[in-house]
């Protein structure tokens, strides 16, 4: 959901060279669909529908599907 994220692992993705797209939020991922993902990278915490939601949706429709989930918060000790 954060912009600047968002371009920095595109970035990151293909200069490894990886095929990369990115949604600006759950809803135009869930638009434009699964089918042709090989792989899933979501932030846990989102507006809308959060990460693991997200995670458990995928696992319905896409059960092979592998879903790396990531955050940017710090945990607290």
């Amino acid at each position: 959901d954060d912009p600047r994220l968002l371009d920095s692992m595109d970035d990151l993705l293909k200069s490894a060279g990886y095929v990369a797209r990115s949604f600006s939020s759950t809803g135009s991922l869930l638009v434009n669909g699964l089918s042709d993902l090989d792989l899933l990278i979501t932030a846990i915490g989102m507006p809308g529908i959060e990460g693991f939601a997200l995670r458990d949706l995928v696992r319905t429709s896409r059960p092979e599907l592998p879903v790396f989930m990531i955050t940017g918060r710090q945990a607290i000790t």
